[in-house]
């Protein structure tokens, strides 16, 4: 569950059939406000971004968000105040598509690995 301190109350985590897939941390530094993680991906898997506030965090005003996955922003969930601590929490499931009848929902998916074969140097 990604937590960043400086925003007690707010917890994220990438979701696959249901299971919250493990996180692992970063050995690099990330810049301030941010924190790093990484997780085992499987290549097309479909996956959700769940995400959940507690007290302390204050549900006064709205809060809006921004979803970006590999530099791209694809979703801007916008969240009433009486919304915010729902105990179930929030989901993005992908950006919305519409054509100039139906709109429908692009669900996000693991790209493709290429995981290759490399020498050990002694």
């Amino acid at each position: 569950m990604a937590v960043i301190p400086d925003f007690p109350g707010v917890e994220a985590n990438i979701v696959v059939n249901g299971e919250t897939l493990k996180e692992y941390n970063d050995d690099i530094p990330s810049p301030p406000k941010t924190i790093s993680k990484y997780i085992e991906a499987k290549s097309g898997a479909v996956f959700e971004i769940e995400f959940k506030f507690t007290p302390p965090f204050s549900n006064k005003r709205a809060v809006s968000m921004i979803v970006t996955v590999d530099g791209n922003e694809l979703d801007e969930p916008l969240l009433r105040p009486r919304e915010i601590l729902k105990k179930q929490g929030h989901r993005s499931c992908g950006p919305l598509s519409s054509n100039s009848r139906l709109s429908s929902v692009q669900r996000y998916s693991f790209s493709a690995l290429d995981i290759g074969q490399y020498e050990q140097i002694p």
